[in-house]
């Protein structure tokens, strides 16, 4: 299967983008956990 420069670069970008995506998740994720106060109970 070949496709064109275009369509390549357009794959291309919309993985950087979905992995882009998954670090901010991620970071935010951490963040939520680093500021979240000590001893609160967790259900």
């Amino acid at each position: 299967m070949l496709i064109n420069n275009n369509e390549y670069f357009q794959i291309l970008e919309s993985i950087k983008a979905a992995i882009q995506n998954a670090q901010y998740r991620a970071v935010l994720g951490v963040n939520r956990e680093q500021v979240r106060p000590p001893g609160r109970c967790r259900r």
